[in-house]
């Protein structure tokens, strides 16, 4: 019902019905269809069965999308473009935004979702402080990089390839997310 009204609500003709055929839309459709087809118990029963530990990252992006959806139909985006230049300058701008990147990305493990949400209020302040948005978006990453290597979500599909848990491997990732995080400290 809701993809049939969506897509009626955007489209007049028939390509505009078939461009509101997006991800999210087809992504909502296959989860309610599931659920009305099995019911809360089984569908639960059927993903944890069939692939427990990736239930949870199909669910997570739709919310990403509503996030995004939330910064960019209001004014947050604006509003958190204008928080970072008041509160940083051209030369302190990438730090910032190493470190915003690196601690958002240990709540917000997708960094694709994450630029997604985040990308028009962290260029429009790197534009109105003066910094070139290539700078930003290599600083932007090496932060996504760095919380990746303390929260390695990416490791999920070779964790359960190999029978381990990530306990086993956390040691090791810390160990090689302090060398990049200390030499940019440093500099």
């Amino acid at each position: 019902m809701y993809l049939a009204h969506a897509i009626g609500a955007r489209a007049s003709s028939v390509s505009e019905a078939l461009n509101a055929l997006d991800f999210n839309n087809i992504n909502l459709f296959l989860l309610a269809l599931g659920h009305c087809c099995t019911g809360r118990r089984l569908l639960d029963a059927c993903c944890s069965r069939g692939d427990a530990c990736h239930m949870g990252v199909l669910l997570q992006f739709p919310f990403y999308a509503g996030i995004f959806g939330i910064m960019t139909g209001t004014r947050l985006s604006e509003a958190m473009a204008g928080l970072f230049v008041h509160a940083s300058n051209a030369t302190l701008y990438p730090a910032a935004i190493l470190t915003y990147s690196g601690l958002l990305g240990m709540f917000v493990p997708s960094g694709g979702a994450k630029w997604m949400i985040e990308a028009p209020y962290v260029l429009q302040s790197a534009h109105l402080l003066g910094v070139h948005n290539g700078w930003m978006v290599i600083t932007y990453n090496l932060g996504e990089a760095i919380a990746n290597l303390l929260q390695p979500f990416w490791m999920l599909p070779v964790l359960a390839l190999l029978g381990l848990r990530a306990r086993d491997i956390m040691g090791y990732t810390y160990v090689i997310a302090a060398v990049p995080f200390l030499s940019l400290s440093c500099w």
